[in-house]
């Protein structure tokens, strides 16, 4: 215990006769302005490795902060620069698909005027879901002038017919499925036959005779003898002919003009009687 009383006060000792020098330092280099330079010189001298180190320090500190900083405000700007990417991307997506329903929508139109008939047009909403019947629905229905029975075309050609019709929306039977049927003929010759289903993608063409000439590629077009179908209009293409033999009709395979699984856009023809269009009187 001694000891460290006696410790203590060494120590206040010393710290009294450093205050003393201190002061003493303070009044001789008030009176006397060259030792004080001198003095400020030799503890310059001393102190300045220290403020090297310490610049050094400090300078390489505030660098890697500076850098730090830049790489967080770098990132920020990539990610606001990757969102307004994103953002033009999707709408000049948009924009293009918007661009590519309206050609689809004038090609159908433009079909609509050149045969003059009254149409409403559509767009598809759903496939049917199960393999017994080759249907699409529409997003058009008994509110818009829609009936069961009437033919509808795409951009291409014939698609099917109406089979029924609820208020909002109408299912379609294509004309692949094997209970539809369509009478058509060539387009050159003007042999006739009828145009049935046989399953995804494929049609037939039945009732034709040896006598009948028929080549791959002709093409089939609607005679309108049916009733539902508008005449001239585009069926299919023959893509093969098989010969069964003497006496016996070849299988004439039609492939049909319309891409019935891209379909979006079609044509339901409200009527064939032609639209008459009344010249205004001057």
């Amino acid at each position: 215990m001694p000891r460290a009383i006696d410790n203590r006060f060494r120590i206040a000792g010393a710290s009294l006769a450093l205050f003393c020098l201190a002061l003493f330092l303070t009044a001789y280099s008030a009176k006397n302005k060259q030792a004080a330079g001198i003095g400020a010189a030799i503890v310059q001298q001393l102190l300045h490795p220290f403020q090297t180190v310490s610049f050094k320090i400090y300078g390489g500190f505030a660098s890697v902060w500076d850098s730090y900083i830049g790489l967080v405000g770098a990132a920020e700007e990539n990610l606001t620069l990757r969102q307004r990417v994103e953002a033009l991307e999707n709408q000049n997506a948009h924009l293009m698909e918007v661009a590519q329903e309206n050609e689809r929508l004038r090609g159908l139109l433009k079909m609509g005027e050149d045969s003059k008939l009254s149409s409403v047009a559509a767009r598809v909403i759903g496939y049917d879901a199960s393999n017994w019947i080759q249907a699409v629905s529409i997003d058009r229905g008994s509110q818009h002038g829609i009936k069961e029975g009437m033919a509808v075309l795409g951009s291409s050609g014939v698609v099917g017919q109406v089979i029924a019709a609820a208020p909002l929306s109408a299912k379609v039977l294509l004309l692949t499925d094997h209970s539809s049927g369509i009478d058509a003929i060539i387009q050159g010759t003007r042999a006739r036959g009828i145009v049935e289903g046989a399953g995804p993608n494929e049609c037939v063409w039945r009732f034709v005779t040896e006598a009948d000439e028929v080549k791959v590629g002709d093409r089939l077009v609607t005679s309108g003898a049916d009733g539902v179908y508008p005449r001239g209009m585009l069926v299919g293409v023959v893509s093969s002919i098989d010969e069964r033999g003497k006496g016996v009709a070849p299988m004439i395979k039609v492939e049909p003009a319309e891409d019935l699984d891209r379909m979006e856009n079609l044509l339901v023809v409200t009527s064939l009687a032609p639209v008459v269009v009344e010249a205004r009187k001057k």
